[in-house]
């Protein structure tokens, strides 16, 4: 080895002693605070930056920039808490990546998730909230609520809410563009209104979405991917976009059961082409159309179905579908098939072998 060689890995071993000098006192001292150090409370304050310790909110939490909480970190959101992010003027912008600080309007085709007439991220003005583990308890007669400060608002007022872990019971959300869940987190009893691309993204793991009420998105109230998520007694309502967006894998298998639709003009329930899997049942279709691919592996069973179901066919399609009891409204499987099934080819077929009596139901 020469001697250049040897200068440099000396000047190399420097520099990792020194940072390992300063990185374990640091996170000596963050593991504790984390675990020993009280909660702090905050009452009626603004919040901004990087949270190191758990926080419990009451009262008026006014956040005017990113908030970021550290692994381990709890933030606990009392009943009565007003949670009021701005819309503008993010004091502690830590997202930078080129396409998301873009501002206006996207005039042109699907940029980095933007579609066409929908804003672009103006992450130098808008704000992101990422928390570790978030527990926002509201009761019905105080619910807690997560908005922004624009009156009446827009579904574009805050960029990302993004949540690892907790619970949500009893919230009323509103003015964002996507709200996106861990696997470790149960949503129950709350109200979702004017929300952009998802109201709820789920990418992974196997939440719980219980009793929520969701009405009017821009683009889909559930956008679920690889994920197994129980959906369940849930009112989905008029909306600009589609309720249920399904794209899983052979790992998913997401779970549909006792809700109620009414979308019309929209997709109550939408699965992408992928080799997905799991059961719909239960659920009173008012309005808005179910999308299938033709090779899905979705049970649809015992279900009241008003609207019509539509089977992909982009492609090519052949074998067939076998549908398992529904209510129709139709008692006749044949009138069924040729006034409320779309899609149907030569080389894909479509069965009814039984149809419902009446409604499942209760």
């Amino acid at each position: 080895m020469s001697i250049k060689a040897i200068k440099k890995l000396h000047w190399f071993l420097k520099f990792a002693v020194i940072s390992t000098a300063i990185f374990i006192p640091v996170f000596i001292i963050y593991f504790i605070s984390v675990r020993v150090l009280p909660d702090q409370v905050l009452v009626n304050t603004e919040v901004y930056g990087f949270v190191f310790r758990n926080q419990v909110w009451q009262g008026t939490i006014n956040i005017s920039g990113d908030l970021v909480t550290l692994p381990g970190t709890k933030v606990s959101v009392l009943p009565g808490t007003k949670v009021v992010v701005s819309r503008r003027g993010d004091r502690y912008n830590l997202d930078y990546l080129p396409w998301h600080i873009k501002n206006g309007i996207n005039t042109s085709e699907l940029f980095h998730g933007v579609d066409t007439g929908e804003p672009f991220w103006d992450e130098r003005e808008k704000i992101q909230l990422r928390f570790s583990r978030l527990e926002v308890i509201g009761t019905q007669e105080l619910p807690v609520e997560i908005t922004s400060d624009s009156v009446p608002g827009s579904p574009y007022d805050i960029n990302l809410i993004k949540v690892r872990a907790g619970n949500f019971n009893f919230v009323n959300f509103s003015n964002y563009r996507r709200l996106e869940v861990g696997d470790k987190i149960n949503i129950t009893n709350s109200n979702f209104r004017k929300t952009g691309v998802c109201s709820i993204c789920i990418s992974f793991g196997e939440p719980l979405i219980y009793k929520n009420t969701f009405q009017g998105s821009v683009k889909s109230y559930l956008w679920i991917g690889l994920a197994s998520p129980k959906i369940s007694k849930n009112k989905f309502l008029e909306s600009n976009g589609d309720g249920i967006i399904y794209s899983g894998d052979n790992t998913s298998n997401v779970i549909v059961v006792g809700n109620t639709f009414s979308i019309p003009g929209k997709k109550s329930i939408k699965v992408l082409p992928v080799d997905e899997g799991g059961v719909i049942s239960n659920n009173f279709i008012a309005s808005g159309d179910i999308e299938l691919p033709c090779n899905s592996k979705v049970a649809i069973k015992q279900n009241y179905i008003r609207s019509n179901v539509i089977f992909n066919t982009q492609g090519g399609c052949n074998g067939e579908y076998v549908f398992e009891p529904n209510f129709w409204e139709i008692l006749n499987p044949r009138e069924t098939l040729e006034s409320r099934i779309v899609g149907r080819t030569t080389d894909f077929k479509v069965k009814i072998p039984y149809a419902l009596p009446k409604s499942p139901i209760n």
